[in-house]
């Protein structure tokens, strides 16, 4: 899944509700899917191929660091990203 790293590790983006944002961003949308099947590891492979979701801070030599276009606080400031705050609803 492209953004279980999103999903699992909440510190990315501690202020946003990543799951509410890909079903703002997706749901009820038309999307392509690629499917990777291969030996394992293969998706580590493709993440590290994809490079650092910040272009900025993406190596080069991968997609994102070669062919990426502005920065993290670029996509925040512009509304690129999920705008859905997370609310805190006194759950641990």
């Amino acid at each position: 899944m492209h953004y279980w790293d999103l999903l699992v590790d909440a510190d990315h983006f501690p202020d946003r509700d990543i799951p509410r944002c890909l079903d703002q961003a997706y749901a009820g949308r038309s999307v392509t899917v690629a499917v990777a099947h291969g030996e394992p590891g293969l998706h580590a492979r493709l993440r590290a191929l994809l490079g650092h979701f910040d272009p900025t801070r993406a190596a080069a030599g991968t997609i994102r660091g070669d062919l990426g276009a502005g920065s993290l606080t670029a996509a925040l400031a512009e509304g690129r990203l999920g705008s859905v705050a997370k609310v805190d609803l006194g759950r641990e």
